[in-house]
């Protein structure tokens, strides 16, 4: 009886162990500060490559579940963008307790500047107009410290203008491989 007893307890402290390993890097209350770039490479103009930086925010909800927001600037010859946008991200536990994988999303808006010369609006104007924004996202994140992690992704950005008065109806695609750094508290 005390054999099995004592198996019993040790079985579930192992049980009890195995479900908070990843407790201590991510769980429901803590709130996360991340800082990312990234080059995009335009679908419909490769040429038009442009860099991006990021700051993001974000609470958890859940062992699974970020819920945040983001503001970003982005420049290329001849034009400058600044985003603001909410955040989603569900995560999923591996069995390395560090490292996680991620799907996201990012509903924003997004103010873009081009200025003259740039070749979309002509050497004598510059153009400034509003647009709405979608990102998603999957990735990797990997604790190197107890509150300090790497992340990788792929992103899609979908972007629509919504400004009619310049460059009415237009509407673009773009993929872009993230490089970020955030900590946990």
């Amino acid at each position: 009886m005390r054999l099995i007893s004592l198996a019993l307890l040790i079985c579930a402290s192992a049980l009890a162990q195995l479900g908070s390993l990843s407790d201590p890097y991510i769980d429901r209350g803590k709130i996360e500060l991340g800082f990312s770039g990234n080059v995009t490479i335009p679908h419909s103009n490769a040429g038009a490559t442009s860099g991006n930086l990021q700051v993001d925010g974000g609470y958890y909800v859940s062992r699974h579940s970020l819920i945040g927001g983001e503001v970003g600037i982005s420049g290329s010859s001849g034009a400058q963008t600044y985003a603001l946008a909410g955040h989603y991200r569900y995560l999923f536990h591996t069995h390395n307790p560090k490292l996680f994988l991620f799907l996201g999303g990012s509903p924003g808006l997004g103010i873009a500047h081009l200025s003259s010369g740039n070749p979309l609006v002509g050497p004598q104007r510059s153009v400034t107009n509003t647009r709405f924004t979608f990102r998603g996202e999957a990735g990797l994140k990997y604790f190197v410290a107890r509150n300090v992690s790497v992340e990788a992704a792929y992103n899609l950005h979908y972007v629509l203008n919504t400004n009619l008065g310049s460059l009415p109806g237009t509407s673009a695609s773009a993929s872009a491989l993230v490089f970020g750094l955030a900590f946990t508290f």
